[in-house]
């Protein structure tokens, strides 16, 4: 290599390095905000003026839903994204929510945006959900959703340990809410059927859009289970959405129990912000006082998420202490710096987090695996996932090779294998939770109900499985190295089975 490109690569990995360091927290961790779209704070918004928390951040909160903001007037998923419907309903009533006028040039451009795209009719489930406790949309436009859903056992077809894991920890509290059916207040008062929205609503005078096309399309067009489900909808909702069925009572009870089981010591539930938004919101409907310690430690955890600089006020929708301390200690021993007593403490800070408690909702289809996973998040013992724990190990075997033999990796290494899905392959957080027909419930419109098995985790825990064997193979257990090969003879198998045409593979997670 040139002498100049040489000397300009060093200086430039030193100041890298000197970066890391310098983000690097009091003990010994790192931790960048998870971006968001404006959704969570929007959200946020909507959330805090339901159950009459302070809004004395609305100020903040107003810059940055505006600083967010398209050109067209639109909001959209990510950035460089089309403006997307749902998320700029959402940005617009939150707007409106901190007192932003209607006349204001942002707001007229949202306004035009918004109906551009069929307007209010148009905006996802969850959206409908959150404009249906302010008498925005009518409750009759909302799929039922029955609490008696926690009462099914594990082994039925339909139950919640057959949802994803975010799936089941934001819909559990939504039973709830559902069960309640709130109309909360806006700035214009308190209205079953509210006109605070109607700007953009192309036709406000029919707000009970159906969330489902007629029975007849779809047995027309072969849609033999979305039919089943809708029909299923429809009874539910000649019988009252069961709410004075005899089961009831218990269900809601059930509900709760699950809610307070699954939060965390600090607060958190499942470590992202739809549960502990819906859970605080749900346990607040079941009659938990504001000051209550289960609402205050939630409320706490969510307003942990909260960033404030020169941009405004934000919700990120979650934290990823674990796997930026993990990528960091995996670029720090590839730059040379394994033995630096910083990179040291880093991994002392990630061997700490390892989740060996009897917690997991994993657990409910694989009892007998043993525990040893990471979550991405500080607080979040009941859903640790594949994906950070291969990470994790990767940089616990890069910073000290010898570490092979350890309790720490041997338990992380068996967990993995636990995983393991029936094709192959690696889920995020469960073992095959891929039941995809999930997808014709009447609430499903994001298609995220299932949490299969997917080449990018796949693809990790061959890296991780790869970097082990051709290391310090002599420190492991035989037997276990067995079962690593085997396994990863199944994983390549998985890889090759899901390789698009173009050569490359399909990844869910991006990151």
């Amino acid at each position: 290599m040139d002498e100049q490109y040489q000397k300009t690569a060093k200086t430039s990995l030193r100041a890298a390095i000197d970066f890391c360091f310098d983000k690097q927290q009091q003990d010994y961790h790192w931790v960048a905000e998870v971006s968001a779209d404006v959704t969570f704070t929007a959200e946020y918004v909507m959330f805090k003026q339901a159950v009459g928390f302070d809004l004395s951040d609305a100020h903040d909160l107003q810059r940055w839903l505006l600083h967010d903001q398209n050109k067209d007037g639109s909001w959209s998923l990510a950035p460089k994204h089309p403006g997307n419907v749902s998320t700029s309903t959402e940005a617009y009533l939150a707007l409106r929510i901190l007192g932003t006028p209607v006349e204001y040039p942002a707001m007229r451009k949202a306004r035009e945006f918004i109906i551009r795209s069929g307007g209010v009719a148009k905006v996802r489930f969850f959206t409908r959900f959150f404009l249906a406790t302010f008498g925005l949309i009518p409750w009759t436009a909302i799929p039922q959703m029955p609490a008696e859903l926690i009462l099914m056992p594990a082994s039925s077809p339909l139950n919640i340990y057959t949802l994803s894991s975010w799936a089941r920890s934001t819909l559990i509290p939504m039973l709830i809410v559902r069960h309640h059916q709130p109309i909360y207040a806006l700035p214009n008062g308190t209205r079953r059927e509210n006109n605070f929205l109607d700007a953009i609503w192309v036709d406000p005078s029919n707000k009970n859009i159906p969330f489902a096309p007629p029975l007849t399309t779809l047995l027309l067009e072969g849609e033999a289970i979305k039919f089943g489900f809708t029909a299923a909808d429809k009874l539910l909702a000649m019988l009252g959405g069961l709410k004075r069925f005899p089961l009831r009572m218990r269900s809601r009870r059930a509900c709760v129990g699950w809610l307070l089981e699954h939060q965390e010591t600090a607060g958190e539930w499942a470590g992202y912000f739809p549960p502990m938004h819906g859970s605080v919101w749900a346990l607040i409907l079941e009659g938990y006082p504001l000051d209550h310690d289960h609402i205050r430690r939630g409320m706490d955890a969510i307003e942990r998420l909260s960033i404030t600089d020169a941009l405004g006020k934000r919700l990120a929708v979650t934290v990823s202490p674990v796997w930026d301390t993990a990528l960091m200690v995996n670029a720090l021993c590839d730059a040379g710096l394994r033995e630096d007593i910083r990179v040291h403490r880093a991994v002392e800070w990630l061997r700490g987090r390892q989740i060996m408690g009897p917690q997991g909702d994993w657990r409910v289809y694989r009892p007998n695996v043993q525990a040893g996973g990471w979550s991405f998040e500080y607080e979040n013992t009941w859903f640790p996932d594949v994906d950070d724990t291969a990470v994790v190990v990767i940089a616990l075997f890069k910073h000290d090779p010898s570490c092979a033999g350890s309790d720490s990796v041997s338990n992380a290494i068996k967990w993995i294998l636990g995983m393991q899905c029936s094709d192959g392959g690696f889920a995020a957080f469960d073992y095959d939770n891929n039941k995809f027909w999930l997808h014709k419930i009447p609430f499903s419109d994001t298609d995220s109900l299932c949490d299969p098995s997917t080449a990018d985790v796949t693809g990790r825990v061959l890296e991780c499985f790869g970097f082990l064997l051709s290391h310090q193979k002599g420190s492991w257990d035989g037997a276990l190295i067995h079962q690593v090969e085997k396994s990863s003879e199944r994983a390549i198998s998985f890889l090759l089975a899901k390789q698009e045409g173009m050569g490359g593979w399909w990844g869910r997670w991006g990151r």
